[in-house]
């Protein structure tokens, strides 16, 4: 038992004494200093540099607009001997970092008129009618065509402005269901305000009926009515006093909020309520 007591204790001494202590401190500080290393020059250092310059090597000025040339040739002469120097990871890092920003802000072509096509797209996908939805995709088609084209930004912009205005004009399914709402609203008995005076009647299958007196001859005035949006218009096809009558529209505007029919053209300054 004493021996083996005598063991440790010239194990701990050898293990312990002073010299042995120092040199466990430099065998970690070392130790420290290549994983510094290691953590600072990798194989992903040299990763990050190539993805880089493989960018660079791609921004080709052929795929930018004029406008923005002359910044894709600046961000290439700043980063491009940059990136090839640095060696250290966390100086690399910085600095492809700075350079991805500076690449975002500088949209190429196909970038840029992939994104307005998406825009177009979606308004595409709010359309009502499986017609307009057709002619929609086909403007959308003339665009991608036509940007190809474009060598500015101006160009662009007002070729696509151009198109979405064309396509805003379908109408939406939105717009649909508030129009639908809006029939249920107008089909109704009319009459001229304040008055009973040349009353009609809009039916909810589309008719439209108005009794009328002429020459002394009882009749009616009858056709159809249809709304877009917020314009009625009474196509009154038959006069049954008159056979020569010949068919005439009648547009109103339809007022939500006062729940009235507004006159126009001939008819403007004619205000109808429900009776």
């Amino acid at each position: 038992m004493g021996s083996t007591s005598s063991v440790w204790k010239r194990l701990c001494v050898r293990l312990f004494n002073r010299k042995s202590i120092i040199n466990y401190i430099i065998i970690s500080l070392s130790s420290v200093a290549i994983l510094f290393g290691l953590m600072n020059y990798t194989p992903s250092v040299d990763k990050m540099r190539a993805k880089a310059l493989d960018t660079i090597s791609k921004m080709s000025t052929s795929e930018y607009f004029k406008e923005d040339i002359s910044t894709v040739n600046d961000i290439k002469a700043e980063y491009k001997d940059k990136l090839k120097q640095q060696i250290l990871k966390q100086d690399l890092s910085k600095t492809v970092s700075k350079f991805n920003k500076a690449v975002s802000k500088v949209k190429t072509k196909p970038e840029m008129i992939k994104s307005l096509i998406k825009k177009l797209e979606k308004y595409r996908k709010d359309i009502y009618s499986d017609e307009d939805k057709e002619s929609a995709k086909e403007l959308i088609h003339k665009f991608k065509i036509g940007a190809k084209e474009d060598s500015s930004k101006e160009a662009l912009k007002d070729r696509y402005l151009d198109i979405e205005e064309q396509i805003l004009k379908f109408k939406t399914v939105k717009q649909h269901e508030e129009e639908e709402a809006r029939k249920v609203k107008i089909a109704a008995r009319w009459t001229v305000a304040g008055s009973n005076e040349y009353p009609f009647k809009l039916s909810s299958d589309g008719n439209f009926i108005m009794p009328i007196d002429m020459n002394g001859s009882h009749g009616y005035l009858t056709g159809k009515w249809e709304l877009d949006n917020t314009t009625v218009t009474i196509h009154i096809q038959k006069n049954t006093v008159d056979e020569n009558y010949k068919p005439y529209d009648w547009i109103f505007n339809y007022d939500e909020d006062a729940d009235t029919l507004v006159g126009t053209g001939q008819f403007a300054g004619w205000e109808y309520t429900k009776y």
